[in-house]
């Protein structure tokens, strides 16, 4: 047994070591892994600087570094400080681990040489930081570059690459270039703590790189880079401990001054993460700082990665250079050195949640060719300034909304199809000027143009070599270049419809590049498209050299926007013009043509798009002097889509308290000689009646009442047929929920309109058909006694105003209703075949506060408390004074505490004063019986003082049988039902009728797992195994389980009381998808373990989910279900892409129907 517990032992039992720091910076304790022997182990400063170092990786069960301890690492150490724990490590205010320039070195030896920075191995050697005599060296680099040095000569010194990893970063910072006469800055060590328990910081962990030197007036090196600050722990606690991992600053001299070393790499991964405020200024990857001409290094990275949400958070900068899947992931505005490090070409960022970028963002390494997001929600970019090279696509794939705001500034080739929606503000930009087609200088050539897969070739597209290069032609033709010779034009090319290419370059001089072409902007959405902002792709200008050499301009690019939905925006500019020719003495660059602009829309609603012309948005650029002009190039704008639903609703026309009309709006106009019932589904068991085209973007179907009380039904509206727009654009699909647009109806008032002899405590009690928003409730009341008090039950669908004081003796007492909202606030609405045509009712109180002349009505049994079993027989006793034998009595029972009454007996039989009632088979805790007594005028009723309960009646395992021996002795009698052989069910030969009272024969022949329905009841029941009957809620349900009513037997009424009511039957197993109207969420439904009564709702994350387990019309599967039915079921575990599902036939929503 002892083994179940063998991963604590370690913790539990093992003993305390104390390692006394007591050396200086210089000199400090050493302190190796046989030292601790994997205990407890405490580092404190008794007496001494505080200082101790390793010079190996030590592990321990727990860590504490008590405060005025300072923890460092042997120079170039590879290991760096590297401990791990079984247990906590905890870091006290005050305690150190400091490594800077621990790192890579760079010493003043007999030699002017580049820096030195680790290799995979973490073993330094030379690097990129380098020095040349006479001028600052660069600083090292790291998670940022190193800056550059300058000095008295015009060469520049370059500093350091950046390299290693910015999750795992577990290399030495890199020193700076050095030279002969003093040492570069030196990089910042390494720290590597993995915490098994809980990492509670308040201390500060460094990993600082070193300043640059100076020597002489003409000598200085850059700084050190920063460092590595790599922490894994279950648990991340504190609040005041800080990372800090910058670059060192470069020397400042009189004529030369080096470069600042670039910013470290900090990473935390934990399970959890509990620290207190966590934000970007718990963290320093600031590079450092260099005098002008010199340049500062630039910042490091900082990655936090909590994994028990696979939440990704990244401060100051990130090495965007691989593939990263996660819950989420989110860069805030301090990280302004995000950044594509090359080594793989095409990184990307996938996760189930959002996506959210601010800072800066700089993926132009040219070994990238392009930069993707797979989001599963949201993407914002707010405050984002991001960067892409020419040709390369910054790409998002997914049906998501995509925001660019706060001034954002998208400087790429995008494509973003297939979004839900898409904004962009006012002040945020989106240009792919110049990015298209180039044609670099080196050689003369004609220019370069898409060859429609944007793969850029020499192509007549982008014609024209110089001196007096023709610009390059895309929508419009280039125009032609002049000079001592002069070349024409590129010629035009691609689609004015589906514009998807870049735009062309122009010529190339072996002295100067051609003007390259525009890029591409292509954003698609099914939904609403707002632009507020600026979308460009224009050509650049054309180059010169000499006096004599000129390149045209390249052509504009492509803009191609389609949205099934809505156009908006007022605010928008767009752009993709070609680029000017460049003007020279003796020769001249001709314009590039103009780009194509296409927008295709289901709606447009802006002030924006009707105004537009292609010689204002496509222009040619211009050809200076005697060179041509570019040609305007394409704009079309085209109602391209379909009607798509909008914003819909119910409706109660004749205020009945049923919906009978929902009222459908759309985006655009409609044909209405397309519009017909045979388009449209209804959920929920919803019949059509009619369907019309009420305006010309509204549809009103008008419905099959239910027949019961639904204002607050919200179905869905499918379209399943062929609805044009008044262009003649179809739309085949689509489903809307409808909004509660219906009125709230009263469908029961107590006492009812017109009562007579009402005592004069009487309660005014007001059923509504769905919840009440309470505050709105608005009344008048001829009298209101000093203690009146309304209260609102039955999840606010009940009002009841009480009084002790009561109302005056004799009195006519009018209530009116004058407002009370549903919560959607729908106003309340007059409910003519309800409560009798208005709002206003009246009741008269009993004379001098007591019964009138002629009598009064009392209910003694069961008056409230009483427990009473379902299927029994009771009594109702009341007490009676008024009238004559002849008197009309009514006996009614509720099953919800007075909202609804159903009626039990009526009759004329003033006699009678109690009744054996046989109690239906239902289960209430809020049960009331009420007599009512009427004779020429008057009407006097009673209704129990407080509820009682109906429950289910017990039966024992198999049933029950009793033994009557008076006539013989070996018969047995069956009370009870019980189960024979082959699952056949015995059971007595009568019975009582719950539905006339009288006895009946029982019907005979049933099995385990029959389906039955009594001769008098509409519910359905199954025989479980445990003998008891299961009520099936409504027809779906049933035909989850069977394929028609052929399998019901119709049994006696007397039959149905014989077994106990067990718990209503839910979907089957594997069949259905179900959900709740009021909740999005979509689960499966599971037995337990074959249990057909414990059934499982497991959740079904996403629309990506369902379709990998269930096909992309997994939408067909799902039903709707009462929200009372979800309380019944069990929940299991999530569902993931890779169950194992069970081999069941699934039926679609359209099966489930009679």
């Amino acid at each position: 047994m002892g083994l179940l517990f063998l991963s604590a032992v370690p913790q539990l039992y093992a003993a305390t070591v104390s390692v006394n720091c007591t050396g200086t910076s210089g000199s400090p304790t050493a302190v190796s892994e046989a030292d601790l022997n994997a205990d407890d182990v405490t580092f404190s400063d008794t007496g001494g600087d505080g200082y101790c170092v390793l010079d190996e990786p030590i592990t321990a069960a727990s860590v504490v570094l008590e405060a005025g301890v300072t923890m460092t690492h042997v120079t170039e150490d590879a290991d760096g400080v590297n401990i791990s724990t079984t247990g906590d490590f905890t870091i006290q205010s005050g305690a150190y681990i400091d490594v800077s320039s621990r790192g890579c070195t760079a010493p003043d030896i007999d030699s002017d040489t580049a820096g030195f920075t680790p290799n995979d191995s973490n073993v330094c050697v030379t690097g990129t930081a380098t020095y040349s005599y006479a001028n600052g060296s660069g600083g090292g680099g790291y998670g940022g570059v190193g800056g550059g040095g300058k000095g008295v000569t015009t060469t520049s010194n370059s500093g350091g690459n950046t390299h290693g990893s910015a999750t795992v970063p577990v290399l030495l910072g890199s020193s700076a270039g050095r030279s002969t006469y003093t040492a570069g800055g030196s990089g910042g060590g390494l720290i590597r703590l993995d915490v098994g328990g809980i990492f509670s910081h308040n201390g500060s962990l460094l990993a600082n790189g070193g300043n640059g030197n100076t020597f002489s007036n003409n000598i200085a090196t850059g700084g050190g880079s920063g460092g590595a600050i790599y922490v894994t722990a279950t648990t991340f606690t504190g609040s005041t401990g800080t990372f800090s991992a910058i670059g060192g600053n470069g020397g400042n001299n009189s004529t030369a001054d080096a470069g600042g070393g670039g910013g470290g790499r900090i990473a935390v991964v934990v399970t959890t993460n509990s620290f207190t405020g966590l934000g970007n200024e718990d963290f320093s990857v600031s590079g450092g700082t260099a005098e002008t001409p010199a340049v500062n290094g630039s910042k490091g990275t900082v990655f936090i990665h909590e994994t028990s949400s696979d939440v990704v958070t990244v401060y100051h900068g990130f090495d965007y250079n691989g593939d990263y899947s996660v819950a989420s992931w989110t860069s805030d505005s301090s990280a302004t050195n995000q950044y594509c490090g090359g080594t793989d070409a095409t990184p990307s960022v996938t996760t189930t949640g959002i996506i959210s970028l601010a800072g800066t963002f700089v993926c132009t390494h040219t070994s990238v060719t392009g930069l993707t997001f797979t989001p599963g929600d949201d993407v914002t970019f707010n405050g984002l300034t991001f960067t892409m090279s020419e040709k390369d696509f910054f790409t998002i794939t997914g049906s998501v909304d995509v925001a660019v705001t706060g001034n954002s500034v998208i400087t790429s080739n995008v494509k973003w199809e297939n979004l839900t929606t898409f904004t962009l503000d006012n002040g945020s930009s989106i240009s792919a000027n110049a990015k298209g087609c180039t044609a670099p200088g080196g050689t003369n050539t004609n220019g370069y143009g898409d060859n429609g897969s944007n793969v850029c070739l020499i192509s007549t597209g982008g014609y024209g070599l110089s001196p007096g290069g023709g610009g390059g032609g895309y929508g419009g033709a280039g125009g032609n270049g002049v000079g001592v010779t002069a070349s024409n034009g590129g010629t035009t090319s691609g689609s004015a419809t589906t514009p998807n290419t870049f735009g062309a370059s122009s010529g190339a001089s072996t002295f100067a590049a051609g003007g390259a072409g525009g890029g591409l902007i292509r954003i698609g959405t099914t939904g609403t498209m707002t632009i507020n902002g600026s979308l460009m792709a224009n050509g650049g200008t054309g180059k010169g050299f000499s006096g004599n050499i000129a390149t045209g301009g390249g052509s504009g690019g492509s803009i191609y926007l389609t949205t099934e939905g809505v156009y908006a925006g007022s605010t928008g500019a767009f752009s993709a013009s070609g680029g000017n020719g460049f003007n020279n003495s003796t020769a001249d660059g001709g314009g590039g043509g103009g780009g194509r602009i296409r927008v295709n829309y289901g709606v447009d609603s802006s002030s924006y798009l009707a105004g537009l012309t292609a010689g204002v948005v496509a222009a040619g650029g211009t050809g200076p002097d005697t060179a041509g002009e570019g040609s305007e190039g394409s704009l079309s704008k085209n109602d391209g889509y379909g009607p798509s639903m909008s914003i819909s609703g119910t409706d109660d026309d004749d205020a009945d308290g049923q919906i009978d009309t929902l009222v459908v709006n759309f985006t655009e106009a409609l044909d209405a000689g397309t519009v017909s019932s045979a388009d449209f589904s209804i959920s929920d068991g919803y019949a059509i009646d009619s369907v019309v085209v009420s305006d010309s973007a509204e549809v009103t179907i008008t419905l099959v009442e239910s027949g019961t009380v639904d204002t607050n039904a919200t179905p869905t509206v499918t379209i399943v047929g062929s609805i044009d727009d008044s262009a003649g654009n179809s739309t085949t699909s689509g489903s809307r929920v409808m909004v509660d647009g219906s009125s709230p109806a009263i469908i029961s008032i107590s006492p009812s309109d017109g009562a007579l002899g009402q005592d004069s405590d009487v309660r005014i009690i007001v059923t509504y058909s769905e919840p009440i928003s309470t505050g709105t409730l608005a009344y008048t009341l001829s009298e209101i006694p000093a203690d009146l008090v309304v209260t609102w039950s039955a999840g606010n669908t009940v009002l009841t105003l009480s009084t002790s004081d009561g109302y005056s003796a004799g009195d006519t007492i009018t209530f009116e209703i004058t407002a009370s909202d549903d919560v959607n606030s729908q106003v309340i609405s007059p409910t003519p075949s309800l409560v009798g045509g208005d709002l206003i009712f009246t009741f008269d109180i009993l004379a001098g506060g007591g019964a009138p002349a002629s009598g009064t009505v009392a209910i003694l049994s069961p008056n409230g408390g009483e427990i009473i079993t379902a299927g029994s027989s009771t009594t109702i006793d009341w007490t009676w004074t008024l009238g004559t034998n002849d008197a009309r009595t009514q006996l009614y029972f509720s099953i919800d505490g007075g909202r609804s009454y159903t009626l039990i007996k009526d009759y004329y039989n003033g006699s009678v004063s109690e009744y054996t009632w046989i109690v239906p088979v239902v289960e209430s805790t809020n049960a009331l019986v009420k007599v009512t007594r009427s004779e020429n005028s008057y009407v006097v009723s009673d209704s129990s003082n407080q509820v009682f309960t109906i429950q289910a009646a017990s039966t024992s395992e198999g049933g029950s049988t009793s033994t009557d021996t008076s006539t013989n002795p070996e018969e047995v009698v069956i009370t009870q039902p019980t189960t024979g052989e082959n699952g056949l069910i015995l059971l007595p030969e009568t019975n009582r009728s719950p539905f006339t009272g009288e006895e009946e024969t029982v019907t005979q022949g049933l099995v385990i797992g029959d389906v039955i329905v009594g001769q008098s009841y509409d519910t359905v029941y199954y025989l479980d195994s445990d003998l008891t009957r299961r009520p099936f809620m409504n027809a779906q349900i049933f035909f989850t389980w069977f394929d028609s009513f052929d399998e019901i037997k119709t049994v006696s009424d007397a039959t149905l009381s014989v077994f106990a009511l067990g718990e209503p039957m839910l979907p089957k197993s594997g069949v259905v998808l179900v959900k709740i109207q009021s909740d999005p969420k979509v689960y499966t439904v599971e037995t337990f373990e074959g249990d057909i009564s414990r059934i499982l709702l497991r959740w079904i994350p996403s629309e990506e989910t369902a379709i990998s387990l269930y096909g992309s019309d997994w939408a067909d599967y799902v039903i709707d279900l009462p929200p009372t039915i979800f309380t019944r079921f069990e929940t299991g575990d999530q569902m993931s892409d890779t169950e194992e599902l069970p081999e069941v036939e699934m039926k679609r929503r359209i099966e489930l129907v009679v």
